[in-house]
């Protein structure tokens, strides 16, 4: 019955102590997905907006380059297309790419370990 008793104390001394890590390890987690995250967005609007405006201004000068020939109507169903391509292949493209390591995935570790200790204690 005393082992019992001394087990539970240490047990609840080690998850008093651990609770502050786990929050301090959630905020430092978090702080590192919302860097990334914002990051990654900045880069991402910055070259979706930069490609799209490039691509805008080069389609304008085919169809300007064509307007008095009569491959006009050609060359505007052939950017049509080019862009139905580009648009395929990008969602093809961010389908296959793997996402990094979940968020968390150090607290789930650190979670882990605990539960196994806990159990060796008890």
């Amino acid at each position: 019955m005393f082992d019992a008793i001394v087990k539970a104390k240490q047990l609840g001394t080690m998850v008093v102590e651990r609770a502050g890590d786990y929050l301090e390890l959630v905020r430092i987690e978090l702080e590192i997905q919302l860097h990334d995250v914002k990051a990654r967005m900045v880069s991402l609007i910055v070259t979706v907006l930069s490609a799209v405006l490039a691509l805008i201004f080069l389609c304008l000068a085919v169809v300007v380059t064509y307007w008095d020939t009569q491959y006009r109507v050609m060359a505007a169903w052939g950017i049509v297309a080019f862009y139905a391509l580009l648009a395929g292949i990008g969602y093809l493209t961010n389908r296959s790419h793997a996402h990094p390591e979940s968020a968390f995935k150090t607290l789930h570790h650190e979670l882990q370990e605990d539960i196994k200790l806990t159990k060796e204690i008890l």
